[in-house]
């Protein structure tokens, strides 16, 4: 069971009140709700409000005050005609800091053979953010629109793309082509800055090469000439599209990239406000005491002792839940977890994600033919290298020069782009372009002299470029 959960600051002026307006005014919106007008139990202790209707479903609204911190929540459940319990967290923590709002969305299967699905971002968070809830997250405002850089934001990109930002929203940077154009339409730009507002920022480059002019030398790692990247507050770049040949379409693009940001968000634990968890939590030990005070009556008393049980048995879940999907991408991501990204930024520009592991681990191979290698050193080299695996980029970027050599069409042109992505930049043009790897330490210049009247001139390239790189021995 997956958690969709995000977090993002909201203005000053949003107050409980409001909170609980656009909540109410979120339930009535559901189409196959029916709580506010068919229920059976109502339970009303002050800081707590809840219906519970015949079918099942329920919504609780909780409220603490702790240590200067206010906080007020809701959790709704329904049922979806396979059974399925989509549940719906939202908390607004009021602190001296600032005001959060934190969503987590579930898609509980409650039964071993239903399907489960990959929660969505709710309504609720689309509503807020059209009613100017959002407020300044690092430099950039919470919005479902695109934002274009401008030149005072200089400064806030490079800590961005070094990872020394404070953004908590993970940023969508789109970069322009050479003729000035970006790889989505303006309806499909609208389209990815709708569906992932409040999830992420979409930053636009005003013009071509302007973040490359603007950041110089002072951060390497700019995507630029039509590219697609995504940067993490804290991190920096966490994925760098260059090559869209992977996508049927634009659409196709669009949702990848939402299924990006979306798997990014799952299972994440809150940095600033409260989850709804937390605020039941100390909400449900206050009432302890007020019933051991004798302020609550025995009633009251066993309904906190049940609401106690089932929220320990949540976090259990919960729990559970989550080091199932730790262990998943434990297994999957192995290799990318053994080089820390700070560490990999030290070094320099990888040409492809997962370089330097690849290159490390092949040194390792080789390292078995020595003989001098001390004997449970060889053990340790044998064994890291049955655990682990190439990363599979290597064999990637490989096909991908033999699909550029080809001479139907421009072979140059598609070669110089592969050239640019790995660092390289134009040294001189006279009969044959020449390139240089201005970002790419260790290695040669490159030229390029694909001719229409060699059929295998192309082809020649691009070997010579993957034999210079040394890709056979990174697969």
């Amino acid at each position: 069971m997956n958690t969709l959960a995000f977090e993002f600051p909201v203005h000053g002026e949003i107050n409980k009140r409001d909170f609980i307006a656009e909540s109410i005014a979120w339930l009535r919106g559901i189409k196959a709700s029916n709580i506010l007008n068919n229920n059976d139990i109502i339970e009303n202790f002050g800081d707590e409000f809840s219906l519970r209707a015949e079918d099942g479903e329920y919504v609780s609204f909780r409220e603490i005050n702790v240590g200067g911190v206010s906080v007020v929540g809701f959790r709704h459940e329904i049922k979806d005609s396979s059974r399925r319990v989509w549940r719906t967290e939202v908390t607004l923590t009021i602190s001296e800091e600032g005001r959060i709002l934190r969503v987590n969305s579930q898609c509980d299967p409650h039964h071993i053979d239903v399907k489960t699905q990959i929660p969505k971002k709710p309504f609720f968070v689309k509503s807020v953010i059209d009613s100017g809830w959002g407020a300044k997250d690092g430099f950039i405002y919470i919005s479902a629109d695109s934002i274009l850089v401008k030149s005072e934001n200089i400064n806030e990109i490079i800590d961005l793309i070094s990872g020394r930002s404070s953004v908590l929203l993970p940023c969508i940077l789109l970069t322009r082509r050479s003729d000035g154009g970006l790889v989505l339409s303006d309806k499909l730009l609208r389209a990815l800055s709708y569906q992932v507002g409040g999830m992420a920022h979409v930053l636009v480059e005003p013009s071509f090469d302007f973040l490359r002019n603007s950041i110089g030398k002072r951060c390497v790692g700019i995507p630029y000439g039509g590219a697609v990247g995504v940067f993490v507050g804290g991190i920096g770049i966490v994925r760098k599209i260059y090559d869209f040949s992977i996508f049927d379409d634009e659409e196709h693009l669009v949702q990848e990239l939402i299924r990006f940001i979306s798997t990014f968000h799952t299972n994440r634990q809150p940095k600033k406000a409260w989850g709804f968890q937390d605020l039941m939590e100390v909400h449900l030990r206050n009432m302890r005491n007020k019933v051991e005070s004798g302020e609550k009556e025995l009633d009251e008393w066993l309904s906190l002792q049940q609401e106690e049980s089932d929220n320990k048995d949540a976090r259990i879940k919960k729990l559970e839940s989550d080091i199932e999907e730790l262990q998943k991408r434990v297994d999957n991501n192995f290799s990318d977890c053994i080089l820390d990204r700070g560490l990999i930024q030290s070094i320099g520009d990888e040409i492809y994600d997962g370089e330097f592991f690849d290159r490390i681990r092949s040194i390792l191979v080789d390292s078995l033919d020595a003989g001098n290698i001390h004997p449970r050193t060889r053990i340790v080299i044998e064994r890291f290298c049955q655990k682990t695996k190439f990363t599979g980029n290597a064999k990637n970027l490989d096909e991908r020069l033999k699909s550029a050599g080809k001479n139907s069409g421009n072979a140059e042109g598609r070669l110089s782009e592969l050239l640019y992505e790995m660092g390289y930049v134009l040294k001189r043009h006279t009969k044959h372009p020449i390139y240089e790897p201005k970002n790419a330490f260790g290695l040669t210049n490159q030229m390029l002299s694909c001719t229409a009247s060699d059929v295998r001139s192309g082809r020649n390239a691009a070997s010579q470029i993957s034999n210079m790189l040394g890709l056979e021995k990174l697969r």
